[in-house]
């Protein structure tokens, strides 16, 4: 289970970066952090890695979004999360 911590810099004119907001917030494979400065804060909860990639090139092609970052990425198999 990829979990992967982005920052998204979003256009500084209204309309796109609202819509593109919009968009983010309607997906409910991504937790949104603060916006700040037209960058945004996220977290991607996805199932597999192939997930993850459609789900960030679904953010690149945006209409709004400048620019998607990496902060962390972070992969977990099931072994990993039932070993204590």
């Amino acid at each position: 289970m990829p979990v992967s911590g982005l920052v998204v810099s979003l256009s500084s004119e209204k309309l796109p970066r609202d819509e593109a907001l919009q968009e983010i917030r309607c997906e409910p494979r991504i937790i949104m952090g603060t916006l700040k400065d037209n960058r945004l804060a996220i977290v991607l909860d996805t199932d597999s890695q192939a997930e993850d990639q459609q789900l960030w090139n679904w953010l690149e092609a945006l209409p709004g979004v400048v620019l998607v970052e990496v902060a962390f990425i972070g992969f977990e198999t099931k072994q990993d999360s039932t070993s204590e």
